[in-house]
């Protein structure tokens, strides 16, 4: 059965979040880079996810794209995406076509790492899951 890893909303965003905390990203981000090291080494491909919502247009707000902060965080491991899906849901296949390209992929199995594990990464899962 063929696997995916998705990086699920590693994104700059966060740090402009007042619950964001610098104190365990480190830790994080060796954590994160070292599975997705991994994963290209075996050759499983690897999925960025990036989360926008609110008003698209409001620098302000740092999950719009005009803020600029829609994208990978600083640390994390530069890798090629083998494809990159904006998200406006917790669920990474809600209305972003990544359902689409994991059957055209041949996906059969999904790692599922990123930020805030118990809300985006997590419903992620469990869509997955209900979707076989």
């Amino acid at each position: 059965m063929k696997s995916c890893l998705l990086v699920i909303d590693v994104q700059e965003s966060f740090r402009h979040r007042p619950y964001f905390s610098e104190a365990a990203l480190p830790a994080y981000l060796a954590a994160q880079n070292a599975l997705i090291a991994g994963c290209v080494a075996a050759g499983v491909p690897v999925v960025r996810v990036l989360h926008s919502d609110g008003p698209e247009d409001v620098a302000g707000n740092p999950f719009a794209l005009a803020s600029g902060h829609v994208r990978a965080l600083d640390g994390l491991l530069g890798f090629e995406a083998a494809a990159t899906f904006i998200k406006h849901r917790h669920s990474a296949l809600v209305c972003t076509g990544l359902d689409v390209w994991l059957t055209q992929q041949g996906i059969g199995r999904l790692l599922v790492s990123g930020i805030r594990t118990e809300q985006c990464c997590e419903t992620t899962t469990r869509h997955a899951s209900d979707l076989g």
